[in-house]
């Protein structure tokens, strides 16, 4: 059950909202499909825009405080203690 939550958040949302969407899961339809930190801060950096919100489901890693502005807001999703990385 646990690994379909985002797949299940992200469904519910996509209905109502114009969403960009980066994923490491090749189930989900999206623009960025994304291989690591690196990958998805790369790409992040690229498009060169703000978003609203951003939601986090499982996602492993901090992002860096310098990149922050990018999001008016946020929530992230994981079953366990947050990284430290």
């Amino acid at each position: 059950y646990q690994q379909h939550l985002g797949l299940k958040i992200f469904k519910l949302l996509k209905n109502k909202h114009e969403l960009t969407v980066f994923t490491s899961n090749r189930d989900i339809k999206a623009e960025f499909y994304i291989k690591s930190k690196k990958d998805f801060l790369f790409k992040l950096q690229k498009l060169k825009k703000t978003f609203d919100f951003v939601i986090l489901v499982y996602w492993p890693y901090f992002i860096p405080k310098m990149l922050l502005y990018l999001f008016n807001d946020s929530i992230h999703f994981h079953p366990s203690y947050l990284p430290w990385n």
